[in-house]
């Protein structure tokens, strides 16, 4: 392998990850201009966006399973071709860059060069963050770096790979000690409560939650979105409080997001059963339902499991969303002001992408979904 390939190896990588210098950024963007192998090779990793605004133009393209189907394909099929073509520089590239899809590790500002879509920057996704606040105030910045930390009242904490474990032997008390999680936007985290239940916290949202659970129940309120599975308990329910949601489940997964434009707040069960009330009403949702409650009233429909999954497991999932929400979601992943130049139709769209991408390649997305313009400037999306 010659000094030129290992040169494009390195800038490539440190292209994804975020770490080029100016000097460095324009270096890639001359070779990419200047080598159409080098071009092929920075694609690769960077055309999940084309893909599915492609995809995104059939009718027929509404469900989950045929994109990944055909996204499989195309994965394989270019793996093949540009490995054979490109010979061991690309070989290189690929164990380098291999595990760059599960890394969020955004700079202090996110804002890179963009050496393919041609706007003034690219921003980088958001990632795994949060502060806890403690019973008494103090406040633990939460990252990827793996911590074991003693706490007061017995609570052990085992922070690791963007998650945190709760270890306590629970002894009933009616003094319950609360802390407090708070995913600001760009983040996302995880953590398994002190019964097993196991919660991811979107951005810019927060949980509140005892270090032990009482005797007769677990109750925790969320401000935001997030996603629980909860721990079978049959004596103690489990509660969540949104809003003026109350959600109780004995052992199920749901997803509940408060961010809603229009003030109700949605929950979406995707497994067992659970019972909602706003004081006035209550319901029962089996798994494939959802409820939207708002203004005292609660409705109660079918809807695609996918939508509360994806996010989770990190792919946006755009399916039926206006582009007003869609522009939410971004705003809060990339932490990105949004700036609309033109009033947006009140259309539904159908698509997904990958949360791990840059902004630039979901903005070529939603332009091949809406027609519309999208301009990145810093940390703005101004859409025309």
């Amino acid at each position: 392998m010659d000094d030129q390939q290992l040169e494009l190896t390195r800038l490539i990588k440190g292209h994804l990850e975020g770490t080029l210098t100016q000097a460095e950024q324009q270096r890639l963007a001359e070779r990419v201009q200047q080598d159409a192998q080098a071009r092929e090779l920075l694609e690769t990793f960077e055309d999940n966006g084309t893909l599915t605004a492609k995809l995104a133009r059939l009718d027929g393209f509404a469900q989950r399973a045929d994109w990944e189907t055909v996204l499989a394909r195309r994965r394989r099929k270019r793996l093949r071709s540009w490995t054979a073509g490109f010979g061991a520089a690309a070989t290189l590239v690929m164990f380098l860059l291999a595990g760059w899809w599960l890394v969020d590790a955004p700079t202090e500002s996110g804002v890179v060069a963009d050496v393919r879509y041609g706007h003034k920057n690219d921003v980088l996704p958001g990632g795994q963050k949060a502060v806890l606040t403690l019973a008494d105030g103090t406040t633990l910045a939460l990252g990827d770096a793996p911590l074991h930390q003693q706490l007061a009242d017995g609570v052990a904490l085992d922070i690791g790979a963007g998650a945190i474990t709760y270890r306590k032997t629970e002894v009933p008390t009616e003094e319950l000690v609360y802390h407090q999680l708070d995913v600001p936007v760009g983040g996302v985290y995880e953590l398994t409560l002190a019964d097993g239940t196991r919660v991811w916290v979107n951005s810019n949202a927060t949980l509140r939650f005892p270090v032990a659970f009482a005797a007769h129940e677990r109750r925790v309120s969320v401000v935001g979105e997030a996603f629980f599975e909860v721990a079978k308990d049959k004596e103690r329910p489990f509660i969540v409080e949104a809003k003026d949601l109350e959600i109780e489940a004995l052992g199920t997964a749901f997803n509940v997001n408060s961010h809603r434009k229009d003030g109700s707040v949605k929950a979406i069960l995707t497994e067992g059963k659970i019972r909602v009330s706003n004081g006035q009403q209550t319901k029962e949702l089996l798994a494939g339902t959802g409820v939207v409650a708002a203004a005292g009233h609660m409705d109660v429909s079918p809807v695609e499991i996918e939508e509360a999954l994806a996010w989770k497991d990190g792919y946006f999932y755009f399916n039926q969303k206006t582009m007003d929400e869609i522009l939410d979601e971004l705003a809060r992943w990339y932490g990105v002001d949004v700036s609309v130049k033109k009033t947006l139709p009140d259309k539904r769209f159908v698509g997904g992408i990958k949360r791990s991408e840059t902004l630039a390649p979901v903005c070529a997305l939603l332009a091949e979904m809406s027609g519309r313009e999208f301009s990145i400037d810093g940390k703005k999306l101004i859409v025309y």
